[in-house]
């Protein structure tokens, strides 16, 4: 888990993890140089649970920075992502752990979640492809992770670091690079409460993480991982982030609403 500024959420965070049925874990916890109350949340709950382990960044170096960092100190065999303003539900430590052990040949595996809003209200669900040849298809179109659901060998987060030179897409660059070699599923389980605000990354850096990703796609397509006439799959997104960013917003609360009716 990485944290920058986050008391707000932190609480509820942490007790979702520390509650999980599934006892033989570490919570490896950045403190990505917060300036807030979240230095005190930590040293409170480190001393409440042996389990948390607290690293603190002299000063802000990202959260793929801090993910490297954590990963690298992890002593267990899978490595859990989880972020500071999400809910992880009770199973899921033991339903991906238990899916892992009985599919040997399954590497990595996220989940679908709900999404919630600042307050806690339930406002949606987030439900990416389960199937892994899905995956890799459509990959390059859409990012097929809730990248707080992930949990993985950590043999594949050692080979496929995050790239900090990414730091608006470097967890969709991660999902494109993985899923050439390892096996990646969805797990078609409610397993976080994922929390949509005014201080997500998609929300406060809407331009940059577009245009991060369109970085990522180009990169992938160039390489050969995808075949060059896949480029038409970066019109959309191109457009999006030349268009006003109101524009984008309104219209897809428009289609949202011509679906419902």
């Amino acid at each position: 888990m990485v944290v920058y500024n986050g008391e707000k959420y932190l609480k509820q965070a942490i007790e979702s993890v520390l509650n999980q049925p599934f006892k033989n874990f570490e919570l490896i916890i950045v403190d990505d140089g917060s300036t807030d109350n979240t230095s005190l949340i930590l040293s409170y709950y480190k001393k409440k649970d042996k389990r948390i382990i607290v690293i603190k960044n002299k000063k802000n170096k990202g959260s793929f920075y801090s993910r490297n960092r954590a990963i690298n100190l992890s002593k267990g065999c899978y490595v859990a992502i989880m972020d500071s303003d999400d809910i992880a539900l009770p199973n899921r430590f033991i339903e991906q752990i238990k899916f892992l052990k009985q599919n040997r040949h399954v590497s990595a595996v996220g989940s679908w979640a709900k999404v919630i809003n600042s307050e806690g209200a339930i406002i949606g669900d987030l439900k990416p492809p389960t199937n892994y040849e899905v995956i890799k298809r459509q990959i390059i179109r859409t990012n097929c992770l809730v990248h707080s659901t992930l949990m993985a060998k950590k043999e594949v987060f050692i080979e496929f670091p995050y790239d900090e030179n990414l730091p608006f897409a470097a967890d969709y660059d991660f999902l494109i690079r993985m899923v050439r070699k390892y096996v990646f599923v969805n797990l078609p389980k409610i397993l976080i409460k994922y929390r949509m605000h005014n201080e997500n990354i998609s929300t406060r850096f809407r331009k940059k993480q577009l245009k991060c990703a369109l970085k990522v796609r180009y990169s992938a397509i160039k390489k050969g991982y995808y075949p060059l006439w896949t480029l038409i799959f970066l019109s959309k997104p191109f457009l999006e982030y030349l268009l006003p960013l109101k524009f984008v917003r309104f219209q897809k609360q428009f289609f949202n609403l011509f679906r419902s009716l």
